[in-house]
């Protein structure tokens, strides 16, 4: 799960941009919900020009219907 503590907050307030590694399983994407809401405080109260370029998905296995359904959940996101 990633780490939403200050030094998170200050990249964030640095960066232009986020690209968001996730790998696809149930606690890495609960993860994710909760670093995009960090991304979108920051964005409201620190940083106006900060976008998520996107998010690039890790270790997927197509062959598993767990899989497909966690690779759906995060492309509606």
């Amino acid at each position: 799960m990633p780490s939403r503590g200050m030094m998170t907050i200050n990249a964030l307030t640095a960066a232009d941009s986020v690209l968001i590694p996730v790998q696809t399983a149930y606690l890495p994407v609960n993860g994710l919900q909760q670093l995009i809401s960090t991304i979108n405080k920051v964005k409201r109260q620190l940083n106006r020009k900060l976008k998520i370029e996107g998010i690039v998905m890790t270790m997927v296995d197509f062959r598993t219907v767990y899989a497909r359904d966690i690779f759906e959940k995060i492309h509606l996101l």
